[in-house]
């Protein structure tokens, strides 16, 4: 079996009802005929109402609203003995207009000619995490979220916060963008900025590792460094630190009359989970997901994933992972701020569009575990994945010793390991 997906907007005033077919030399099979809703694992979602998902059983006729995205997954047979790849054709039914989104096809496993890195950025592939354990309890199934074009799940975000300002007007033409960072979602909006033309200043904490920096830099954007809080501990930033940047990321946007693409407070980042991850995890697995759980940062990717998991199927649980003696969401005290986990664990609980409705319960993961799980899924699984992805996976291994045992548990590894080389990541392994 092979499996694409392919993601199309119906054009405003068309008839969204349509037929798609494969085809191959050795004939045309008849897939599926669907119109505005989901069927099995064809998607289509409403971005303004994200909530909104139609089930179908017949055929309908309906007028495409503004900016309709349908995204389906396909698994099939290849007919094409000749191993060329099959090819989809679409075909007229009365009147009826389909666009595919730059980016977005999928032949034979492999993306069409792409305009800019941008049309890159998501469609991620899944791995099943086979060799960890000599007997597995159930099975970790892993979004390779560091294979971005910047090496996390960040660049997703970027797009998306960016996008979202200029259509809203937020952002103007040539206007200078300033965020905070860790390093990712500042590395995202260096990308995103350059082949847009906005200049991009990064604002970071000295405790962040210097990797992620340097390759800011060199993407063009201008990187501030704030001094860490007396008593912190140089590679862990706390969230005292981040309090920090953030006082200096808001002094820079004033000074500068910058748009501040703020990831903890703007919708772009669980809308970029929420309609791109989650529903890559949905179609990737063929809707076959028991668990989710995510090391929480901004929050963006647990509450977009979550939302949208939950959506298709409440009985999916998800479950919010945090460094032990900073597990702040959980309502736990924090007795170590300087944990060596980068990226999250920063003990805040006000976080913008938090919703804990979602949560079924929480982890807490020693440092110790994350930095060994890393290790592991590097050495063993050939998986070079930073602190979170450790933190999760480790997760995940100790919610199939629960009543999850057999269950199929999902994680985003989050970024690449490349950005911790100078780290006690790998430094003291």
């Amino acid at each position: 079996m092979h499996t694409d997906l392919w993601e199309y907007r119906v054009i405003p005033g068309s008839l969204a009802e349509f037929e798609l077919l494969y085809g191959s030399r050795g004939g045309w099979v008849e897939l599926f005929r669907t119109s505005p809703g989901y069927l099995g694992s064809e998607l289509w979602q409403d971005p303004v109402d994200t909530t909104r998902f139609i089930t179908i059983d017949r055929w309908e006729s309906a007028r495409a609203r503004d900016d309709w995205i349908v995204s389906h997954q396909v698994e099939y047979e290849q007919l094409d003995r000749q191993g060329e790849a099959l090819t989809v054709w679409e075909r007229e039914l009365g009147h009826f207009e389909v666009e595919q989104l730059a980016g977005s096809q999928s032949i034979g496993g492999l993306r069409s000619l792409a305009d800019s890195v941008l049309d890159v950025i998501g469609m991620t592939p899944m791995i099943r995490l086979a060799r960890l354990w000599d007997q597995p309890r159930g099975e970790i199934l892993a979004k390779l979220d560091y294979l971005n074009p910047g090496g996390s799940k960040k660049d997703r975000i970027a797009l998306r916060i960016i996008e979202e300002a200029e259509e809203s007007g937020a952002l103007r033409a040539g206007q200078a963008v300033v965020e905070l960072t860790s390093g990712n979602t500042g590395t995202g909006l260096a990308i995103v900025c350059a082949v847009k033309g906005y200049p991009f200043i990064a604002v970071m904490s000295r405790g962040n590792s210097e990797e992620r920096a340097q390759m800011m830099e060199a993407l063009g954007a201008e990187v501030v460094l704030v001094d860490q809080a007396d008593g912190s501990t140089p590679g862990h930033v706390s969230g005292e630190d981040l309090a920090r940047v953030e006082s200096a990321a808001r002094r820079i946007a004033i000074e500068r009359s910058a748009f501040r693409a703020d990831q903890f407070r703007l919708s772009g980042n669980a809308n970029a989970h929420e309609q791109g991850t989650a529903a890559e995890l949905w179609a990737q697995t063929g809707g076959g997901i028991d668990v989710f759980c995510e090391f929480v940062g901004t929050g963006g990717t647990f509450v977009g994933v979550s939302r949208h998991l939950k959506a298709r199927n409440p009985d999916i649980r998800c479950y919010v992972v945090e460094p032990r003696g900073a597990a702040a969401l959980a309502g736990r005290p924090i007795t170590n701020p300087n944990h060596r986990i980068q990226g999250g664990g920063y003990a805040m609980t006000a976080l913008q569009g938090w919703d804990s409705e979602l949560i079924d319960g929480y982890l807490e993961i020693p440092d110790s575990v994350a930095v060994e799980t890393a290790r592991r899924l590097a050495r063993i699984e050939g998986i070079f994945a930073g602190f979170s992805s450790g933190a999760c996976v480790a997760a995940a291994e100790r919610l199939l010793a629960t009543e999850h045992a057999g269950a199929r548990i999902a994680v985003v590894l989050s970024d690449t390991g490349l950005k911790y080389l100078s780290t006690d990541l790998w430094q003291d392994r």
